[in-house]
Parts: C-alpha cells; structure tokens; sequence
C-alpha cells in the first residue's frame, strides 16, 4: 500500500513537471533512468528502466522496457516485452548460470566468466533493444535482446522478435518472420532518405494532410 502510494506521488510530480512537454504517466507507472522527448503517454503498471522514448511515441499498459531506445512517433500496444539476457543454447551442456558465472545462488562451480549474457550490449550505451521511428508493435509482443527494429515496420500481436526487422516490414509469427512489406523497395528507399519524423511540429501540421497517401506524400514532397 504505501509503494503504491509512493509511486501515485511520483507519477503525480513527474506528470506536473513535464506539463509543458505534454507528457502523461498512467497508475502505477514505473520509471526508471529514462528519457522522454515529449507529447509522450505511458500506460497503467509499464515499467521502463533506461529507455529512451522520441517524440510522439506512446505505449500501452503493463508493457516492460529495459535499456531500449525507442524512435519517434511509435505506437506501442500492450504487454509488450524486451527480455534482457540470453542462456547459452549450443555447446554448453547445460543452458544454467551456475556453469558459466563465477557464482549464482551461492553455487561455486565455475570460477571465470565463459559465456556473456548481454553480449548484445553496446559499450556506451548497453542497449537491449532498438526500435525506430514509426514502428507499430501490437499486444503481447517479446522482443529478445540485441533486436534492432527499423523504421516503419509493423509487428503483428503475439509475435516472438529473435532477430533484426528490416525498414517497413510487416512481421509475425513465432518466431517472427516477414509477412509482407508496406510499400515497394523505390518508396521505402525515399521515406528513409527523407526522415519525415524528424521535421517540426510546424512542418507536420502544415502537411498533415499528405499523410493519407504515401504516392501523393512522395510526389508533392519531391516538388517543393
């Protein structure tokens, strides 16, 4: 009861201070060593512990983001994972820390270090995951460590992420595979060319209306 209302409190000061950067925390949040660039909402009980969140991107309810940078304008659904950490699954005989870490549950049978459990992290930053602008994850996806998800890929629900989603793919399955892409290789090409999320809140809304077409976007877009 009083963790709960320590958090109610913290959600309460956070949500008070970023006003102006339109950010909104729902019940029972828990951030941790995150940023967030701003008009940003996170979903009731979603703990995120050195995130990294751009513009625009929101995410659902009871979702788990571990040292993860996430793009702008992504729209995350709920009960969204990343799983930090790997097992060794080849050569090992058994996949337990206790024979490869110095020490786990009081155990001593290993004495080095032989096998890195978060080899996928980057040096400076030590990301689990990242994912890029425009991406849409539905329910209960996992996505495993050391996954790059490009901008503008989809990723249906339910789907088990174990390796790297190219720009604007369409993924599922268990494991996810490519279903399909949104557009063809020439668009593609020009929507990462162009970083359209990377304009200003002015340049959006004056055209705003583009968006409903990507063939129109493109055309106009290459005129002016």
């Amino acid at each position: 009861m009083v963790k709960e209302l320590v958090r109610f409190l913290r959600i309460k000061s956070f949500n008070r201070k970023n006003r102006n950067k339109h950010i909104v925390l729902d019940y029972n949040c828990l951030i941790k060593n995150s940023q967030l660039e701003g008009h940003n909402k996170v979903g009731a009980g979603t703990i995120l512990d050195e995130v990294i969140i751009g513009q625009g991107s929101y995410i659902g309810a009871n979702c788990r983001f571990g040292s993860t940078k996430i793009g702008r304008f992504c729209s995350i659904g709920n009960y969204v994972h990343t799983v930090n950490g790997n097992h060794p699954s080849r050569d090992f005989v058994s996949t337990h820390p206790a024979f490869y870490k110095k020490q786990i549950l009081g155990y001593q049978f290993n004495c080095t270090e032989d096998f890195d459990e978060y080899s996928y992290a980057d040096e400076d930053n030590l990301l689990c995951c990242e994912i890029g602008n425009d991406v849409w994850i539905g329910d209960s996806v996992l996505i495993l460590n050391g996954v790059t998800i490009s901008n503008g890929a989809i990723i249906a629900a339910g789907a088990v992420v174990t390796c790297d989603v190219p720009p604007y793919a369409i993924v599922g399955g268990v494991p996810a595979r490519i279903i399909r892409y949104r557009f063809n290789g020439e668009i593609i090409e020009w929507l990462e060319e162009y970083k359209w999320w990377e304009k200003s809140e002015e340049w959006l809304r004056d055209n705003s209306a583009l968006f409903k077409s990507v063939v129109e976007f493109r055309k106009e877009l290459k005129v002016k």
